[in-house]
Protein backbone atom coordinates (compact mmCIF):
# COMPACT_ATOMS: atom_id res chain seq x y z
CA UNK A 1 0.00 0.00 0.00
CA UNK A 2 0.97 3.58 -0.44
CA UNK A 3 -0.25 7.03 -0.17
CA UNK A 4 0.43 9.45 -2.62
CA UNK A 5 -0.60 13.23 -1.84
CA UNK A 6 -1.23 15.75 -4.70
CA UNK A 7 -2.56 19.55 -4.38
CA UNK A 8 -5.28 20.72 -6.40
CA UNK A 9 -4.36 23.27 -9.48
CA UNK A 10 -4.77 26.53 -9.21
CA UNK A 11 -8.59 26.02 -11.16
CA UNK A 12 -9.32 24.41 -8.10
CA UNK A 13 -9.17 21.19 -10.14
CA UNK A 14 -7.21 18.17 -8.59
CA UNK A 15 -4.43 17.24 -10.76
CA UNK A 16 -2.57 14.34 -10.28
CA UNK A 17 1.32 15.03 -11.42
CA UNK A 18 2.72 12.60 -13.77
CA UNK A 19 5.47 11.87 -10.97
CA UNK A 20 2.91 10.36 -8.97
CA UNK A 21 1.50 8.05 -11.97
CA UNK A 22 5.30 7.09 -12.31
CA UNK A 23 5.37 5.68 -9.12
CA UNK A 24 2.27 3.76 -9.23
CA UNK A 25 3.11 2.53 -12.22
CA UNK A 26 6.62 1.68 -11.07
CA UNK A 27 5.84 0.03 -8.20
CA UNK A 28 3.44 -2.53 -10.12
CA UNK A 29 -0.09 -1.32 -8.41
CA UNK A 30 -3.08 -3.46 -9.10
CA UNK A 31 -5.69 -0.92 -7.95
CA UNK A 32 -5.49 2.87 -6.89
CA UNK A 33 -8.60 3.99 -4.57
CA UNK A 34 -8.46 8.03 -5.04
CA UNK A 35 -9.54 10.05 -2.03
CA UNK A 36 -9.90 13.87 -1.07
CA UNK A 37 -12.25 15.78 1.08
CA UNK A 38 -14.45 18.93 0.62
CA UNK A 39 -14.11 21.08 3.32
CA UNK A 40 -17.26 23.04 1.59
CA UNK A 41 -18.87 20.23 3.77
CA UNK A 42 -21.14 19.08 0.36
CA UNK A 43 -19.54 15.21 -0.50
CA UNK A 44 -21.64 15.20 -4.40
CA UNK A 45 -18.85 15.27 -6.94
CA UNK A 46 -18.54 18.83 -8.61
CA UNK A 47 -18.15 19.38 -12.19
CA UNK A 48 -14.35 18.96 -12.13
CA UNK A 49 -14.60 16.15 -9.61
CA UNK A 50 -16.57 14.00 -12.42
CA UNK A 51 -13.86 14.88 -15.18
CA UNK A 52 -10.63 14.16 -13.19
CA UNK A 53 -11.72 10.67 -12.14
CA UNK A 54 -13.12 9.80 -15.47
CA UNK A 55 -9.28 11.00 -16.84
CA UNK A 56 -7.98 9.13 -14.17
CA UNK A 57 -10.53 5.76 -14.77
CA UNK A 58 -9.45 5.95 -18.48
CA UNK A 59 -5.75 6.26 -17.96
CA UNK A 60 -5.86 3.14 -15.73
CA UNK A 61 -7.71 1.45 -17.95
CA UNK A 62 -4.70 1.57 -20.54
CA UNK A 63 -2.70 0.56 -18.39
CA UNK A 64 -4.47 -2.98 -16.96
CA UNK A 65 -4.73 -0.81 -12.96
CA UNK A 66 -8.16 -1.14 -11.67
CA UNK A 67 -10.17 2.73 -10.24
CA UNK A 68 -11.65 0.71 -7.06
CA UNK A 69 -13.49 3.69 -5.80
CA UNK A 70 -13.04 7.59 -5.86
CA UNK A 71 -14.30 8.87 -2.05
CA UNK A 72 -15.03 12.42 -1.19
CA UNK A 73 -14.75 13.12 2.51
CA UNK A 74 -17.00 15.22 4.41
CA UNK A 75 -17.43 16.16 8.20
CA UNK A 76 -20.58 13.69 8.56
CA UNK A 77 -20.21 10.79 5.64
CA UNK A 78 -18.57 10.11 2.52
CA UNK A 79 -19.38 10.05 -1.12
CA UNK A 80 -18.30 7.16 -3.09
CA UNK A 81 -18.03 6.92 -7.05
CA UNK A 82 -18.85 2.91 -6.89
CA UNK A 83 -21.47 2.93 -4.81
CA UNK A 84 -23.46 5.49 -6.99
CA UNK A 85 -22.08 3.50 -9.63
CA UNK A 86 -19.76 6.19 -11.39
CA UNK A 87 -17.20 3.88 -12.25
Amino acid sequence: MRIECCEGGIDGRCTIAPACWHRLIGRGAATVLMAHNHPSGCAYPSEADLAATGEAMDFLRRIAVDLTDHLIFVDHGHFSFRRAQLL
